[in-house]
């Protein structure tokens, strides 16, 4: 996880609202890996919605790309 910079204590977890596929380097990964998850700050109540997507179909002189959204809110 990691912490809140505003308040400076560790983000909470909340939920994993869903993952598909299996982490790159693990066995039974198959190119693409995805997951969404809401934590929130303990203190202040403030939340974090992150999507990953990981995609490592590529010709051999790419890279695989890994990208994120998050969107902040509070109470």
């Amino acid at each position: 996880m990691g912490i809140w910079v505003a308040c400076r204590v560790d983000q909470c977890a909340v939920v994993r609202i869903g993952s598909w596929g299996e982490p790159h380097g693990t066995p039974g990964h198959q190119v693409n890996y995805r997951w969404s998850s809401l934590s929130a700050c303990p203190l202040c109540g403030a939340g974090l919605l992150v999507h990953f997507d990981h995609d490592c179909f590529h010709q051999p002189w790419e890279e695989p790309w890994d990208m994120d959204w998050s969107w902040a809110g509070r109470r």
